[in-house]
Parts: C-alpha cells; structure tokens; sequence
C-alpha cells in the first residue's frame, strides 16, 4: 500500500561543520510559525511504479523489498535547496522564534504526520507530498522568487548535509561515501534529483518560479513534482541446490555443443558425471564513491543501440561513475565460508541475501565474460565440484588435457620420476604439488631427500580443484549488453546451468583457460527491470 508524508516546512540553518550538533529552527510546536511569504507544494516519488508506462528498454518496476528501508523517507532526513536561473544559492530570509535572522538556500521538514493506517518503514516506496513554507528573499533577491529545487533525502553523512548556500555546479560536484555497512534492514537508503539530459544538456534540478504562491491553497494547486532516485544498485542470485555440469564440446561434424549433463573420463574411466553445488557469492570491484547527483553524457553512443534517456518520465538508465572512485576488490578466502555468505535469493524474504553497491560504468565495452582484473563489477560464484550422487567435492586435477583424481595422478607423476631414473624404487609420499607463482596452475616436484629436490619437468600447467572448490565469475551486465552497475536498478541473476568446472583454487580472476561459464537469466530492474537470457563465460 502507497502511504503519503504531509509536512509543513520552515527554513531552517544546518552548521556546516563535519560533526554539527546545531539543530534547525523550532516547529510550529515549539512556538514558531508556520505562515510564511510564499507557498510552494510539492509531491516527491522515489521512481518505484510511478513511471510504469514508460517504454524504455522492456522496464518493469519493482517496490522497495517488504520489511526493508529502501523506499523509507523520514521529515527530519529531508532537504530542499534553491538556486536562481544561473545556478546561485538562492538565500531565504526565516526570522527564528528568538529574533534572529537566519538566511539560508536550504528548507528542511520539521513536522511530519502519516496517513492514518500506515506505518513508517514497512518497505513500501513512499509518496512524499506536503507545503514548503518559504522565507522573504535574501538581499539582492528582493522581489524574485526561487527558480530551481534540487533534493536530497537521508543523508548519513554531513557531507550531504553541508550543501548549504553552495552553488549548483559545487552541490552537483558533491560525492558520497558509502555508509559503514549496507543493510537493507536498517540503513536510509540516500536518495537525490533524478538527473536526465534535456534539450542537450544535463538537467537535475526542477523549475519552481511558477509554482511559488502567495497562499497554502494556491500552492497545492499546482504542486512541483520531484523525482529522486537511491544512489544504490542492488544485486541478487538465485540458483537451484545443484547442477549437473554442462561440456562445451565439439560434434562428428565440428559444430560446437552443450553436453548436458556432460561425461567425463576421469582416471581412464568413461562417462563419468559431475555436479555442481553453489555455496554462495560476492561482489568484486565495488565502487567507493558515488556521485550524489547522478552525472551523464548527452552524447552516449552505444552499440547495440538503446534508449537510455528518459525526459518524458525525468530519469535516465545510465551514469558516469565518481571519477575519483577506487574500485574494492571484496576479500575472498574460497576455502572459508564466511567470506562467502550469502545464499540463494529468495522472493519470500526479499531483505535477505542480496548486496548493495554504487555505481561502477567506467568500462562498459567488456564482455560478461571478460575477467580483466580491476574493471567492471562482477559477482564471483563460489562452488564445489562432486560426482553425482556424492556429497563430498571430488579431489579432481587436470593436466595433459585429461582428468584425475589426486592419488591417481600421484602415483603417476612418481612412475614418470622413477622412468626418468632407470627405473629407481619410488614412493607417492615425496610427491608434492606446488602452485606457479601468481597463477592458478601448478607443478609435480619429486622430494628425493629433505634438501634435494627434483622436478618432475612433464608435469606442468595442472588444474586443481582441490576437494572440489571452484568458483564462476561473470561481469555485472547493464541494459544494451553493456558492462556497469547504475544507481536504483536491480541486477537480477537467475542461474540455469553451468558450463565447465569452473576456475579452480583461490583466484577467481586469474583464470588459466575460457572453458568456464554460467548460463543464467539476468534481470535489470530499476527498482527497473529488464529481462535477458544469457551465457555467461
């Protein structure tokens, strides 16, 4: 259910200091006024379904997660900022309970009432609709009103909040950090002005100058409509408790196909089948600053061609990433699984097992497939391999093109020393497997004695899948096949398959061969949805 926030604003003065304690000026509770000079109303959605009859790539629209704040907005966590037509703070006079002056750009909420029969943060997107009662102009604006609003609500940061009596150009410059840990459950979820191009130019904020009255009931006549997006992109995978594995091979006549489920020789033995468990996944290469308004391009070429501009509705499908922004490699230990915990998504508990992040599009020409380190945002699958119908993962190594179990190929590589020793005694005990440095592979080594060491030069390049633990990796894949993750969409994966055995030992994005993949779904949502089927290398 849809709930509305009617408010009646003052302006009120923010202390621009990294830790202020200064509060905004008294209510009308607490003995100020609530009648002003002019008026202005607005009415504020934070693009869930309000823009469902757009048309712009396949959208669908989906609500803030039930039981989370995605969609929660709070009086006291909102803020208006006016400018002039060439982007000037545009100072308003407020005269506090105590005489004093303050002149200020900024209104900011000080009471609040919801509809009856509605709760505040039960996950759905709020309609946030109410008057802003506006100071007398600051000097050298006697006569003039406003003509330009952008808004901001929820910051969790004083950055956010320290914005007053600043330029439009400064304010759009403003980033933001993320907040200590996202949690759908608790954390306000940053929401500012949806940014889209307009008339070949980026526009932010909203025209107001004709929306300024004299009175409340003029006001609520003609109210300002404000869009604003959240600054995060939300992912989430869902995938079956198994998979057989999937063989990309080739036929009689060189075409290749999917085997599924596919065989396997493994110790010389035939048409063996394996399969897959999903223990969980992450994120890697997340953002570690945002712009707080969204910035674009009018000049985007994109190939495959597609809309990503959207003035009829306000919005856009795009953005240009924090300049600034360091890209986090999210730690990873595949053989723990506490780095690795999140599950399967889940519709019925919407507020679990999905991961926020902000905006990454600095390189949109890779591939899903590509594994270039320290590019795109990417999910990283971790996995463990076992035959069919086991439940422990399977010791496998690959070396020569063929597979192995671990003693299997032992007692090889201790036959080949002894065959390149005329035939000595040898004992699988002083085989050793040691990994290449800054690889994903690894080399056979013979220990003859405790400090003489032979290497056995046949066995290089092995593949180890040690107990079975392997893992997918797949670039985050935005509307028009680009690579990049954009504010207030959500990044949908639906596992059907996979392909291959996926990239063994502790370095997901260090693979030794492109034999790997995911076959999913994947779904954009923007808080928007956009549906392909893909296969994810």
């Amino acid at each position: 259910m849809k709930k509305s926030l009617f408010f009646m604003s003052a302006i009120a003065a923010l202390v621009m200091t990294g830790c202020s304690s200064e509060e905004p000026a008294p209510g009308p509770n607490e003995g100020g006024s609530a009648e002003g000079n002019s008026y202005m109303a607005i009415t504020i959605s934070n693009l869930s379904v309000g823009s469902r009859a757009a048309t712009v790539g396949e959208p669908e629209f989906e609500n803030a997660a039930t039981g989370s704040t995605e969609g929660k907005i709070t009086a006291e966590n909102l803020y208006f900022f006016f400018f002039d037509k060439n982007g000037n703070a545009f100072p308003l006079v407020y005269e506090q309970v105590n005489g004093a002056e303050v002149v200020t750009n900024m209104v900011k909420p000080l009471a609040a009432e919801f509809e009856a029969g509605t709760s505040e943060g039960d996950g759905e997107d709020q309609t946030v609709t109410g008057i802003l009662v506006l100071g007398k102009p600051g000097q050298g604006y006697v006569g003039e009103v406003p003509a330009q609003v952008l808004c901001v609500a929820n910051p969790y940061t004083d950055v956010m909040k320290n914005l007053e009596n600043k330029t439009l150009a400064s304010v759009l410059a403003t980033p933001a950090t993320p907040p200590a840990s996202w949690d759908g459950k608790a954390t306000n979820f940053v929401m500012t002005s949806a940014s889209y191009i307009k008339d070949g130019a980026l526009k932010v904020t909203d025209d107001v100058t004709p929306h300024i009255k004299g009175t409340p009931e003029a006001a609520k006549a003609d109210p300002v409509q404000i869009n604003i997006e959240r600054l995060a992109a939300k992912v989430r995978v869902t995938y079956a408790a198994s998979y057989p594995v999937q063989k990309r091979t080739t036929n009689e006549a060189d075409v290749e196909v999917v085997e599924n489920p596919g065989k396997f020789t493994i110790d010389n033995v035939a048409d063996q089948e394996l399969e897959v468990v999903i223990n969980g996944w992450q994120l890697y290469n997340t953002a570690t600053l945002a712009n707080a308004f969204k910035q674009l391009n009018a000049d985007y070429t994109f190939n495959p061609t597609w809309t990503w501009n959207d003035p009829t509705n306000k919005r856009s499908y795009w953005a240009e990433s924090n300049p600034g922004a360091n890209l986090r490699k999210t730690d990873w230990d595949l053989y723990n699984a506490a780095h690795f915990t999140n599950k399967s998504f889940n519709a019925a508990t919407p507020v679990e097992n999905v991961v926020y992040c902000y905006e990454n599009t600095k390189f949109p020409e890779l591939a899903a497939t590509d594994r270039t380190v320290n590019k795109a945002t990417g999910i990283v699958i971790k996995a463990t391999v076992r035959k069919k119908g086991e439940t422990a993962g399977i010791n496998l190594m690959r070396w020569n093109g063929a597979y192995y179990t671990l003693d299997v190929l032992k007692d090889k590589a201790a036959k080949q020393w002894s065959a390149n020793n005329s035939n000595a005694a040898y004992d699988v005990a002083n085989v050793e497997f040691v990994q290449d440095a800054g690889k994903n592979t690894y080399h056979a080594v013979y220990h003859i004695s405790q400090d003489n060491t032979q290497v056995i030069p046949l066995f290089t390049d092995i593949l180890w899948w040690i107990d079975g633990v392997t893992s997918y990796y797949t670039n985050v894949e935005h509307l028009g096949g680009l690579s990049g993750v954009v504010r207030n969409h959500i990044y949908d994966y639906v596992i059907d398959g996979l392909i291959g055995l996926g990239i063994p030992g502790n370095k997901p994005d260090v693979p030794e061969e492109t034999q790997h993949y995911v076959a999913c779904h994947v779904r954009v949502l923007n808080w928007h949805v956009v549906k392909n089927t893909v296969t994810l290398e």
